[in-house]
């Protein structure tokens, strides 16, 4: 079964994803990471990764680089980004496709949920 990285400095972010996951979806291989550099050590360590959920600006790491690095890694892994104070302007001047999609805070859990069905 492929993983699923949700990735939130917010541990009351990730409970959420937690609780819709569980209400919406149901079974899936779900890892949840309050660090960045926890998340990107569970990436490197691991081949079957098929979709990351991530928080844009976060302390150690922020969400466009952490995709970045799983990107580099597979380019078949999917990248959500989830925020409300990113930048996207800057990322594209990067020429690199890194996101796969892009949703602004407050998100949708129904168009959420879809998203991740939609790769599941």
């Amino acid at each position: 079964m492929s993983k699923f990285i949700f990735v939130d400095d917010d541990p009351n972010i990730l409970e959420v994803y937690k609780d819709e996951i569980e209400i919406g979806i149901g079974d899936i291989d779900a890892h949840f990471f309050e660090s960045a550099l926890d998340a990107k050590e569970f990436i490197e360590d691991n081949d079957d990764i098929k979709l990351i959920v991530t928080d844009g600006k976060m302390p150690e790491l922020d969400g466009y680089e952490l995709g970045k690095l799983a990107k580099e890694k597979d380019p078949n892994i999917k990248v959500i980004m989830i925020s409300g104070h990113f930048n996207l302007e800057d990322t594209e001047k990067e020429g690199t496709k890194v996101l796969d999609h892009f949703l602004e805070k407050p998100i949708d859990f129904d168009d959420f949920i879809q998203l991740l069905k939609s790769n599941t």
